[in-house]
């Protein structure tokens, strides 16, 4: 049997893809809260993943859908006797799996601010905490903003490692991280 994704848009429950695609260890799934556009389309509102949803939020698109009419975007899929309000019902299904993916979001992004804490306090050093934000920012599996932010971290460890070059006597730039940079670090992870 061909698993089927339902729409946050409209709950139509028979996308062929979710909204977001991610791969790891040669597998893809399928997400409602991380990983690349799928560009799926859905049949019943017609909202195109990746595009619609890029400047609009799907409860917006629900919104400017209920607004249109609730009309069948391709007439072809249509059930009979359609409903539109039992198919908004499917939306709670995925709700839950939104919220949980929201709690593993806060878990990861408390987790690197844990890192910078221990670094502030000296309890790890700069190359283990540049390390672990490395591991972070290529997992696939947490949103692309918190690895964005983790490989933000670690440009801003290494700085611009040609300035630090230039002396020949040392063979590794120093890297560190100020307390003005960590607090703002910080800060940004306070919005996940």
């Amino acid at each position: 049997m061909k698993t089927t994704f339902i729409c946050p848009v409209c709950g139509y429950s028979k996308l062929d893809t979710a909204p977001l695609v991610y791969k790891t260890n040669n597998k893809t799934h399928y997400s409602y809260t991380n990983g690349a556009p799928t560009f799926t389309i859905c049949s019943c509102c017609g909202t195109e993943f990746g595009y619609d949803d890029d400047e609009c939020s799907w409860e917006d698109l629900r919104a400017k859908w209920i607004k249109k009419g609730a009309i069948w975007q391709h007439k072809r899929n249509e059930p009979k006797k359609w409903d539109f309000r039992k198919q908004l019902l499917n939306i709670a299904k995925i709700k839950k799996e939104v919220d949980k993916e929201h709690t593993k979001t806060k878990e990861h992004s408390i987790k690197i601010e844990r890192l910078l804490e221990d670094y502030y306090k000296k309890i790890i050093t700069i190359d283990q905490l540049e390390e672990s934000l490395l591991a972070y920012g290529i997992n696939k599996t947490i949103p692309k903003e918190l690895q964005s932010l983790c490989l933000e971290i670690i440009t801003e460890i290494d700085g611009d490692l040609t300035d630090q070059c230039t002396n020949e006597k040392k063979k590794h730039p120093i890297k560190r991280l100020g307390k003005e940079e960590l607090i703002s670090f910080q800060k940004k992870l306070k919005k996940y």
